[in-house]
């Protein structure tokens, strides 16, 4: 292989891009999550940081199940695949 052909391997789809930014965000809504986990003691789902958290994180996961690469699997609820 040469190194033109590792150049070309490296090159990022938009797919890839996409599914990237996403870990990005994915993760960033994750912290706030556990922040939000380790603080929390309100009984009031709909004004509770842990519930909006939670819902933008489920809207990130489904963003990215609209975008995985075929054959790329990504877990259900639960921990499936």
């Amino acid at each position: 292989m040469s190194s033109e052909d590792v150049l070309k391997l490296d090159k990022p789809t938009p797919e890839t891009e996409r599914i990237s930014a996403l870990m990005k965000e994915l993760m960033g809504r994750c912290t706030a999550l556990v922040i939000k986990v380790a603080t929390c003691d309100c009984p009031n789902r709909d004004n509770c940081g842990v519930f909006i958290e939670s819902r933008k994180i489920a809207k990130v996961i489904d963003k990215l199940q609209e975008v995985k690469p075929e054959g790329v699997k990504i877990a259900k609820a639960g921990g499936k695949v």
